[in-house]
């Protein structure tokens, strides 16, 4: 397991020669941070001092695609943090272990792929990742539609996502669809717009879909439907005239540019797995607070404040994590709730954190327990957080849960000799800035 070695120069000051972590947005009941890690802004402080990341962070993980500042897909190497810039700044991606089920992930033109009413041509453009792999896809004269299709082994109830990245050419709009009807139901498609870089609509099957901009007019499109029985799984990749008309007369010359087809088990697309003959999968990430930075929380109370970002809702997925397989703020038993454990006792609910952006403050001493999710009223209760806080994890002590995904954009601690007011920590339970 390695930090990311990763050196941060002399820390920028305020207005007054104060440095950045003692600014009024980071006291909690008039205590400094003695931990601040601001990942989209790449700084970190440790016990007053500037900090090098790998001082308090480390991680285990493969390689994994992200997406880079200009917006290209590049591969960090293993046992690295893998910023992502999907959301338009630095974030720390997490994520479960997954398996890309279709073959031939960026060879569309291979006979693992049907074609009704296209042709493909490979490696004639420059693919999201640099290389010259993007196929073109062009249709034909033929009236009906104008698909891929790939297949899959479904082997499970539950959700599953299908996501490729997709360039405009004469045409500018493309429909994902899952199938068959047995397998998926009825209307599991979404349709996107990419002049408008949109989802412009969703059928009766689909749960959802959506879209990221990518550099060089790349976009990757996902739709996400839910099983309804095993079998084998019909991924398309469709041709629009005009968005949300998949059924035309072709002009024999139209098309646009596709690669990187990816589908998975999960409520969202996660990083790309590229496959050749065989599936292949993603190890899952492991994180940690480094010993150093776990001794902020050695005192007789302690403060935490979480933001970033939580792109899927699954129970019991752990944000913080502890020994033995606790957890200090993990999803409750509905995945949309947010707890505080910790605890032999029950744990405690700070409220629903639908998917997305999410910031929680929570506290202990003891008092007992208290936190504030997204600037809510603050909950308390009375029990202590009596499980063992010797080793703190940002995933779950034996990795990211499957299906989970995250992004962190801060990481703030606060030794205490109590637990932090309920009006403090409200303050503190706010989105990065």
């Amino acid at each position: 397991m390695l930090g990311l070695g990763l050196e941060l120069g002399a820390p920028p000051l305020r207005r007054g020669g104060a440095v950045w972590w003692s600014g009024a947005d980071r006291l909690l009941d008039g205590a400094v941070p003695g931990l601040a890690v601001d990942l989209p802004r790449l700084r970190c402080m440790l016990a007053g001092r500037p900090a090098s990341i790998s001082e308090l962070l480390t991680v285990s993980t493969g390689s994994k695609w992200i997406c880079d500042a200009t917006g290209a897909l590049v591969q960090t190497p293993a046992d690295t943090i893998a910023f992502d810039w999907s959301r338009g700044r630095r974030q720390w991606l997490l994520e479960g272990a997954a398996t890309n089920l279709l073959v031939r992930s960026d060879d569309l033109a291979h006979s693992a792929w049907s074609k009704t009413g296209v042709a493909v041509t490979s490696n004639v453009a420059t693919a999201p990742d640099g290389s010259a792999t993007a196929d073109r896809i062009v249709e034909d004269g033929s009236t009906g539609v104008h698909r891929l299709r790939g297949s899959a082994t479904v082997s499970t109830l539950g959700s599953y996502t299908l996501s490729t990245f997709v360039a405009a050419g004469e045409r500018t709009a493309v429909r994902l669809a899952l199938g068959s009807s047995a397998v998926f139901g009825a209307g599991a498609t979404a349709d996107f717009n990419l002049l408008a870089g949109t989802v412009a609509s969703l059928g009766a099957g689909a749960v959802h879909a959506s879209i990221v901009a990518m550099a060089g007019g790349w976009y990757r499109c996902a739709l996400t439907a839910t099983s309804i029985a095993i079998g084998t799984a019909t991924c398309d990749i469709a041709l629009e005239s005009a968005v949300g008309t998949a059924s035309y007369t072709g002009t024999g010359a139209a098309g646009l540019t596709a690669w990187g087809a990816q589908f998975e088990v999960g409520v969202a697309a996660s990083s790309y797995v590229a496959t050749t003959s065989a599936t292949a999968t993603r190890v899952a990430d492991f994180a940690s607070l480094t010993p150093a930075a776990t001794a902020v929380f050695a005192g007789p109370a302690a403060a935490l404040a979480w933001r970033g970002r939580v792109e899927t809702a699954v129970v019991g997925q752990q944000l913080v994590g502890l020994g033995g397989g606790w957890a200090l703020l993990r999803a409750g038993p509905v995945a949309t709730d947010l707890v505080l454990d910790g605890s032999t006792a029950a744990a405690l609910t700070l409220g629903s954190a639908p998917v997305g952006e999410l910031a929680a403050a929570v506290s202990w001493g003891a008092t007992g327990r208290a936190g504030s999710l997204g600037g809510a009223t603050t909950v308390v209760d009375g029990h202590l957080v009596d499980r063992s806080l010797a080793a703190i994890h940002l995933t779950a002590s034996t990795g990211a849960g499957s299906g989970t995904i995250r992004r962190i954009d801060e990481i703030v601690a606060w030794p205490l000799s109590a637990r932090a007011s309920t009006e403090a920590l409200r303050q503190q339970a706010r989105s990065w800035q």
